[in-house]
């Protein structure tokens, strides 16, 4: 039992040290009813104890004086009591004993005329804290109820919109994996069908605790108010349109366990601005970060071999992608509609340039293909207005159609002599330049 010390609400506890045997019952009672409690135990070694003291009251949402004879008498009580008076706080009496009217003293004769309850009266502690349960002063001081289904266990705080997700206690250790299920999408909500889907336009922040082990199929799907996620390492995949149109989503911490990251996981989270892809992930599936609008850093790994279809398309203000070397294909429109986008090395490791892979691309004015390409796709560069310069290396044998329709800056460029072109490939005003030598790009 530790004292709270967080931002959400909780009960300060001021009582007389001497008290201490019947204040102890009565503490583990509230913690273990679910209440966010701070005593004095919550000040470490060292502090300076009234700045302590002054802070955690100025915080409280409740402030509890356990009165007795002893508490009247105790200089420190009397300090709490007043500063929470002073700060107008909301103070609800307990009383450990009965007390005379006559008893009471200077503030404390003040604090006599509030609702007080008599926690003498009750049989126990815990009978006590069922009474507390009732009294709406104290509601936003409890943490929020576990939920319970299958693997994991959740609970959503409405106080500050956190939804956190832990491993389900009642299952034996190791018989599960605690890993969050897949659910279905809702076409009539657009949004996950998970339990707490009810709450996804109030969830403002989701924790990942270190015992669940994946992210199941649209998870968070639709949670639209979301803006930070914590993914703890132990989660080693995240699925399919786990977080797929969380538009106000901006900030993403993913564990170092991640190895897979699903098909449109991040698709249409269009306020999120940078991601750091884990050393583990071997695959960029399709659509992974389609739509991430505000997205201008993205750091790839040099593990990464794949990057599938639409994976960054309408990224509009990514600025800057490397592409490792351990990349061995890039799908259908993989960077289609990067408007900002300003340069591109392909290296050689990739055999084919996809259909349609830097399409709309307004802003690319330099492209390196590097030697080992043998195949430019249909549309790979089309509408790419800006592009000023592409080096060709020998080892292309084909360009397809449309391959650099619209690009209206691209004035000449040199291509192996031995290299078919199909119809449209260039614009009518490019000059194209056929090499007799081999000519090895590096």
């Amino acid at each position: 039992m530790e004292a709270y010390e967080g931002r959400e609400p909780y009960i300060f506890i001021s009582y007389a040290r001497v008290d201490a045997d019947k204040v102890t019952p009565l503490l583990e009672a509230l913690s273990s009813a679910g209440y966010r409690i701070w005593w004095d135990k919550g000040i470490e070694a060292g502090a300076d104890w009234l700045k302590k003291l002054f802070a955690k009251v100025e915080g409280c949402a409740v402030f509890c004086p356990l009165f007795s004879e002893a508490f009247q008498d105790s200089r420190y009580c009397f300090i709490e009591t007043a500063w929470a008076y002073h700060n107008e706080k909301n103070i609800v009496p307990l009383y450990l004993e009965e007390l005379k009217e006559d008893s009471f003293r200077g503030l404390y004769q003040l604090l006599r005329k509030l609702q007080y309850l008599p926690l003498y009266q009750y049989a126990n502690a815990a009978e006590f804290v069922e009474r507390l349960g009732r009294e709406q002063a104290f509601t936003p001081c409890k943490a929020p109820e576990w939920h319970k289904t299958g693997q994991i266990q959740w609970r959503f705080s409405e106080t500050d919109g956190v939804l956190t997700i832990a491993k389900n206690e009642d299952v034996p250790y190791g018989y599960f994996f605690g890993s969050i299920s897949p659910y279905q999408y809702d076409p009539v909500y657009h949004c996950s069908t998970a339990p707490w889907a009810p709450y996804r336009e109030k969830i403002f922040s989701i924790v990942i605790a270190d015992d669940i082990r994946a992210i199941g199929d649209h998870a968070f799907r639709g949670c639209s108010s979301l803006t930070d996620v914590r993914i703890s390492d132990s989660v080693t995949r995240i699925g399919d349109f786990a977080f797929d149109d969380c538009a106000n989503l901006t900030t993403v911490s993913i564990g170092n366990g991640v190895t897979k990251i699903g098909t449109g996981t991040f698709w249409s989270c269009a306020s999120l601005t940078t991601v750091c892809i884990p050393d583990g992930v071997t695959k960029i599936s399709a659509s992974t970060f389609n739509g991430c609008a505000s997205l201008t850093t993205v750091r790839i790994p040099n593990g990464v071999t794949q990057i599938g279809d639409f994976a960054f398309a309408v990224c509009e203000r990514l600025t800057d992608i490397r592409i490792p070397d351990s990349i061995r294909a890039i799908g259908d429109y993989a960077f289609s509609r990067c408007h900002s986008l300003t340069n591109v090395r392909i290296p050689g490791n990739i055999t084919q340039i996809s259909d349609g892979i830097f399409m709309g691309c307004q802003n690319l004015t330099d492209v390196h293909i590097f030697y080992g390409v043998i195949r430019i796709g249909k549309c790979a560069f089309a509408d790419c207005d800006h592009l000023t310069e592409v080096r060709i290396p020998d080892s292309v044998t084909k360009i397809s159609e449309d391959a650099f329709k619209g690009c209206e800056n691209l004035k000449s460029v040199k291509i192996p002599g031995w290299t078919i072109v199909e119809e449209g490939a260039f614009p009518e005003h490019t000059r194209v330049i056929r090499r007799a030598a081999p000519e090895q790009s590096q």
